[in-house]
């Protein structure tokens, strides 16, 4: 999905007309459309203030997904995860893969920092699939 789609269904969530929303951020109806159509370049710093004015905080889940679908449109590098289904690696895939990252660290002499965030990113799937952007970006280069 998209950030204009997906503001949309947030601010219909909430219940609240363009016109409704208009009024309690102190804009122009306009810029409420221009970011649910996505046909004009739109800061984050606006989406942000209209979610804010839907009572979503800037540190929600949900904005933080609009900042996500924003940055791929930006930037047209996919950073969300695909909409399939999660495949289960085997055990034995598990284990070839805890080795390889190990072997990988030892190699590049990473220092406990370096591992630490390596251990943070693992655990935030967007970062993941950042990653996983910037390195289809420069493989093969």
């Amino acid at each position: 999905m998209r950030y204009p789609e997906q503001f949309k269904a947030f601010r219909e969530a909430r219940g609240l007309s363009r016109e409704e929303l208009a009024a309690r951020a102190g804009c122009h109806r306009n810029t409420v459309i221009n970011v649910e159509s996505g046909r004009r370049a739109v800061k984050f710093a606006t989406i942000v203030r209209l979610m804010a004015k839907m009572e979503y905080r800037a540190t929600s889940p949900e904005t933080k997904l609009l900042a996500l679908l924003w940055l791929e449109a930006v930037t047209g590098i996919k950073v969300t995860q695909p909409e399939i289904p999660h495949l289960k690696p085997t055990i034995r895939e598990e284990r070839e893969a805890l080795q390889h990252l190990q072997d990988e660290i030892i190699r590049q002499d990473l220092s406990p920092p370096d591992i630490a965030l390596l251990e943070w990113a693992a655990r935030h799937p967007p970062v993941m699939n950042s990653m996983r952007a910037l390195r289809e970006l420069v493989v093969d280069r």
